[in-house]
């Protein structure tokens, strides 16, 4: 995955359903395979009864842009992550080693 932006989102409980409504993002230049863990120190919580997950927008090797929601659900974007979240450049690209731990 390429020009990975990850949003943190919530399954359920009030507060950001989509990553278009997220104050939280990080973006990652590369996203290797694997399982990684993502700081989110500063998404300022919500209240009870809410559960956080994530959603994820993305560029693969062939060119195509995907946008995986908080089900799991895949969808093609038509335009690349930033201009899909309106960010602007330039965008401070992450690399595992900077965020994750």
């Amino acid at each position: 995955m390429y020009d990975a932006i990850v949003s943190l989102v919530l399954v359920q409980g009030a507060g950001p359903q989509t990553g278009l409504e997220s104050p939280l993002h990080h973006f990652f230049k590369v996203l290797p395979p694997g399982e990684f863990i993502i700081n989110a120190e500063e998404y300022p919580g919500g209240g009870m009864h809410t559960k956080p997950g994530i959603e994820l927008a993305f560029t693969d090797k062939s060119g195509a842009h995907w946008l995986k929601d908080k089900s799991g659900t895949l969808t093609e974007l038509s335009k690349p992550p930033d201009q899909y979240y309106s960010i602007a450049q330039p965008i401070g690209w992450l690399y595992l080693d900077d965020d994750v731990q």
